[in-house]
C-alpha cells in the first residue's frame, strides 16, 4: 500500500481484545505480523483482566488509533472523539457511527462445513449449536443445513433452551447424549465452536459412543489447546481472522497518517479458511465391531510398540481370528494400519506447526526421525520437513 506521510513518532494504538477466545488470538497475530513487518506501533494491549491497565477516556487517552471488541457506553465514547478505530463483533452498537468494522462470515463457515464433510464422504448429517442458540451459532447452522439440502441431503438439529432458560449443564450433559444415541451410526455431527464440540466429545466418552465409529464431530475456531486436549483429537475449522486482523492493522495505520477519510475505512470479515483434520472427523464404515475396538485400541497407543497378540489380548480374540477379521474388514494388516493412524496423526501436527520434527516422530510412536521420514516419504513424496514447509508456503 502506497504511502505519503511520513512517521515523525511512534503511533500509540489501543487493542482491547478478549485474549481467551481463539478468534481475537488469531487477529492479534495479524496485527503482530503487521508491527513485525516494519510498522512500529507502541500497543497498550488489554485483555479485560482485573489487573491490567485500563482503557482511557477520551479526555485523557491519547491514543491514535483503536481496534476494540466492546460495545458498551464506553466505546461509544470514543467513537465519538474521532479518533480512526476498528470494532470487532459490534453486536448490538450502531454500527453507522463507527469508521470499521470487523465482523464474521457465519454464512461462509456453515457452508464450508458442509462442503467439506460432503467432500469426505459422509452421508449423514446433524448440528448441535450453542446451548442458547446465539446469533452466530443460529447463522452458522442454517447455513449449515441451507448448503446440505442443496445436495439433497438432510440434517438433524439439537434443540436448543429457550431464551433465558437456565443451564444446568449435568442435565444439558444428559439430554445431550439422549439425542446423540439417538443419531444413526455414521452421523457427521457439526458444532458452531470448538467449545461446544468438546462438549460432544466428552458426553459420547461418557456414553461409550466411539468417535470417529460411530459418529464423527467437527467443530470451528481451530483453538490448539481445545482441540489437542480432547479425545480424540478435534478436527476443526480453522478462520481468516490473521489475514484480517493484518488488514485491519494495515488500513488502521494509513488513517492514522491522515492518508484516507476515516469514513473511507471499509468493514472487514473473517470465515472460513479451511479444516484442520485430526481424529474426530473421519469417515469409517465396517460392521465388524472388533474392527472398531482394534482401531481405537490402536489410536490410543500410537505412541506406544505393542505387537499383534498384545493387540489380540486387549480385545479378547486370537491373533488368528484378530488378524483375519481385520483384514477382512478393512483390507488392510494391523501393522499396515497402525503406520497409517501414526502418518495421519504426524500429517495434522506437522501442519500444526507447534512441535519440531524429532518430537512429531516421538509422540506419533516412530522409533526415531529417519523412520518417520522413511514412511512419510512413501506415502506423501516428501519429507516431514518439506511437507512442512510446503504447507506454509500455500498458507494452509
Amino acid at each position: 500500500m502506497k504511502q505519503t506521510n511520513f512517521r515523525t513518532r511512534v503511533p500509540r494504538v489501543a487493542v482491547r481484545l478478549a485474549m481467551a477466545g481463539a478468534t481475537m488470538r488469531g487477529l492479534l497475530r495479524g496485527i503482530a505480523k503487521f508491527i513485525q513487518a516494519g510498522n512500529p506501533w507502541a500497543v497498550q494491549l488489554i485483555q479485560g483482566w482485573s489487573d491490567e491497565y485500563k482503557l482511557l477516556p477520551p479526555e485523557k487517552g491519547s491514543y491514535d488509533g483503536l481496534i476494540l471488541n466492546v460495545t458498551d457506553d464506553y466505546l461509544r465514547n470514543w467513537v465519538a472523539s474521532g479518533v480512526p478505530m476498528f470494532v470487532v463483533d459490534p453486536g448490538h452498537l450502531l454500527t453507522e457511527s463507527v469508521a470499521g468494522l470487523i465482523d464474521c462470515d457465519n454464512e461462509s463457515v456453515g457452508f464450508g462445513a458442509a462442503d467439506y464433510l460432503l467432500g469426505a464422504g459422509f452421508e449423514l448429517f446433524a448440528f448441535a449449536g450453542e446451548v442458547h442458540g446465539a446469533y452466530w451459532s443460529r447463522m452458522r447452522g442454517e447455513a449449515f443445513v441451507r448448503r446440505l439440502e442443496s445436495a439433497g441431503k438432510r440434517c438433524s438439529v439439537y434443540a436448543e433452551l429457550s431464551a433465558g432458560e437456565q443451564v444446568d449443564f449435568g442435565l444439558e450433559q444428559g439430554r445431550l447424549t439422549q439425542w446423540l444415541r439417538c443419531l444413526p451410526e455414521g452421523t457427521a455431527v457439526f458444532a458452531p465452536n470448538d467449545i461446544r464440540a468438546r462438549m460432544i466429545l466428552t458426553a459420547c466418552l461418557k456414553a461409550g459412543i466411539s468417535v470417529p465409529g460411530e459418529i464423527s464431530v467437527l467443530g470451528v475456531d481451530n483453538d490448539a489447546l481445545v482441540c489437542e486436549t480432547a479425545y480424540p483429537p478435534l478436527s476443526s475449522i480453522e478462520m481468516s481472522c490473521e489475514e484480517t486482523g493484518f488488514r485491519a492493522a494495515e488500513l488502521l495505520d494509513v488513517a492514522m497518517r491522515e492518508e484516507v477519510k476515516r469514513t473511507v475505512l471499509p468493514a472487514l470479515r473473517y470465515g472460513f479458511a479451511r479444516v484442520v483434520r485430526r481424529g474426530s472427523c473421519v469417515r469409517e464404515v465396517f460392521g465388524d465391531e472388533l474392527v472398531r475396538k482394534v482401531r481405537e485400541f490402536i489410536r490410543l497407543n500410537l505412541r506406544r510398540g505393542f505387537s499383534v497378540p498384545q493387540a489380540a489380548k486387549a480385545v479378547g480374540v486370537s491373533r488368528r481370528t484378530l488378524e483375519t477379521r481385520f483384514r477382512k474388514g478393512t483390507g488392510n494388516s494391523i501393522r499396515a494400519e497402525l503406520i497409517r493412524c501414526r502418518l495421519a496423526r504426524a500429517e495434522a501436527l506437522l501442519t500444526e506447526g507447534a512441535l519440531a520434527v524429532s518430537e512429531v516422530a516421538e509422540v506419533c510412536g516412530f522409533v526415531h526421525t529417519g523412520h518417520l521420514d522413511k514412511f512419510f516419504r512413501e506415502v506423501y513424496g516428501v519429507t516431514p520437513l518439506a511437507f512442512r514447509k510446503g504447507r506454509r508456503k500455500e498458507g494452509l
